[in-house]
């Protein structure tokens, strides 16, 4: 809520019709629903993080340096995944959007290079 610039910035540099922002309404079967048509999460530690986990959805997460965002049980768990924390004693709206896009864009090459199952 409140970063909406920010985040038109990251759709802007992803350069593509299918990255889309949650609306900050959406109801809970409505980001259920969104997640499992996204091929890749790009969210803040929300309950967001484990429902990507358990639809299979890589992540990338944006934390806090607060010290308990730097707590494992709140990272998302067995989907390939990149984890990006705000500067030193800074808040998720700290992060700037070429750090996200960075994130993305290894994770993006992650999934390019692994082994096909």
């Amino acid at each position: 809520p409140g970063k909406s610039a920010d985040a038109a910035a990251v759709v802007a540099a992803a350069g593509s019709n299918r990255v889309h922002v949650f609306p900050e309404d959406a109801r809970l079967p409505d980001r259920a629903a969104l997640i499992a048509l996204s091929r890749i999460v790009i969210t803040v530690n929300t309950a967001v993080v484990p429902m990507a986990s358990a639809a299979a959805r890589p992540v990338v997460g944006l934390y806090s340096n607060k010290r308990a965002d730097h707590n494992e049980r709140y990272l998302p768990r067995g989907v390939p995944q990149r984890v990006v924390y705000a500067p030193e004693g800074g808040s998720v709206s700290d992060i700037q959007p070429e750090d996200v896009i960075a994130a993305y864009d290894a994770l993006v090459a992650d999934l390019r290079d692994a082994p096909k199952r």
